[in-house]
């Protein structure tokens, strides 16, 4: 793998850190995909899924994890809940704090689906 999409967790911190709204938006997005596309790269390396290339693949994820995986499956959904307020709703304001749970929580995905990830080529 070229690129370990989990490196985008440091640059969710680095965002944080820098504390504008535009930033903390993003921190937010980048914590959901790091965690979202390696469970990707993951369920299809070992043959639960088959990636379409639509936005599909997103809920796609979350359904296959929920069989296996079920506590990660739930805070994957949350993680892709709050990406999508951020990206999307410029009516809420997004929070060093909300940020933050974010990135945690994107932490705690990788650590619980971290066996399942170890079997995908270096």
């Amino acid at each position: 793998m070229a690129f370990d999409p989990l490196n985008w967790l440091g640059t969710a911190d680095l965002l944080r850190a820098e504390g504008s709204e535009a930033s903390l938006r993003t921190a937010v997005s980048r914590a959901y995909y790091a965690v979202w596309l390696k469970s990707l790269l993951s369920l299809e390396h070992d043959g639960l899924l088959n990636r379409s290339g639509s936005r599909n693949d997103h809920t796609a994820v979350v359904r296959a994890l929920r069989v296996r995986r079920a506590t990660a499956s739930k805070m994957l959904s949350e993680l892709a809940r709050d990406r999508e307020a951020s990206d999307y709703d410029t009516e809420i304001r997004v929070t060093a704090s909300a940020a933050r749970t974010s990135i945690s929580t994107a932490k705690e995905v990788a650590r619980l689906l971290g066996p399942d990830w170890s079997r995908l080529p270096r």
